[in-house]
C-alpha cells in the first residue's frame, strides 16, 4: 500500500492523564488529537527542512520495499484454492 508523501503515520505514547487532557482540550476546540500534536510539536522543533524530508522519503521507501519483501516471502509457490477446483 503507498502513501502519499507526508502522510505515514507512527505513533507516540503519553501518560492516560495526557491523553484525556488532550482529548477534552481537542473536543472543545473542534480539532483532532493528531492535528494538536502536529501543532505542539511544530511549535517546538519548527517545520520540517528539506533535509528532514528527504531523511522521510528515503525512511518510507525503504519501509516499503522491506513490506513488500515481506509479504512476496514464502508465496512463490502458493496456489489459490479455487485452482484446485
Amino acid at each position: 500500500m503507498a502513501r502519499k508523501k507526508g502522510t505515514s503515520r507512527c505513533s507516540i505514547s503519553v501518560k492516560g492523564i495526557t491523553y484525556d487532557r488532550i482529548k477534552v482540550y481537542v473536543e472543545e476546540h473542534g480539532d483532532s488529537i493528531s492535528n494538536f500534536c502536529e501543532t505542539v510539536i511544530a511549535e517546538k522543533l519548527g517545520p520540517p527542512t528539506a533535509d528532514d524530508s528527504k531523511k522521510f522519503d528515503e525512511s518510507e521507501q525503504e519501509r516499503i520495499k522491506k513490506q513488500k519483501e515481506e509479504e512476496r516471502n514464502g508465496m512463490d509457490d502458493y496456489i489459490p484454492p479455487i485452482q484446485f477446483f
